[in-house]
């Protein structure tokens, strides 16, 4: 059997619409769960109890910088290989074989530097603002 030339444009034209429809519709049905989740109480307090509970420490030997631009992502390796991304400022201020200290159940992070000085960094802001704010939320809802 074979088909014209408009006969399989036609074809085409239907499967690629169809594809397309099929590919929207799990965009869709993704979207909708990444957004209950993320709104979720639940699943905020878990990310930020795990992330607040972390500890870590170590020197810093390397420092990686995704980019040459101001909001480039900005990490340090520890001496375990651990890899925690830092602010621009802090990153800036910091050597290789500084150390770093984060201890279980605090939000800080604190960098002793060569030349004697400490700096400190709020390691869970993002996570800690996304709970309570959610927490509050919800609450003012009830």
């Amino acid at each position: 059997m074979s088909y014209s030339k408009e006969e399989l444009k036609q074809q085409e034209s239907v499967i690629r619409k169809n594809v397309f429809l099929v590919f929207l519709s799990i965009g869709i049905v993704l979207s909708v769960i990444f957004y209950f989740r993320d709104n979720s109480l639940n699943y905020q307090k878990k990310r930020y109890y795990e992330s607040h509970n972390l500890e870590f420490n170590g020197k810093v030997i390397q420092k990686k910088q995704k980019g040459d631009h101001p909001t480039a992502g900005r990490s340090i390796i520890l001496s375990n290989y651990d890899e925690k991304r830092i602010q621009k400022a802090t990153y800036e201020k910091i050597s290789i074989s500084d150390s770093v200290s984060k201890r279980k159940g605090s939000d800080t992070v604190y960098f002793y530097l060569k030349n004697g000085e400490i700096l400190t960094e709020d390691y869970n802001e993002f996570e800690r603002e996304a709970y309570f704010e959610l927490k509050k939320e919800k609450e003012t809802k009830d």
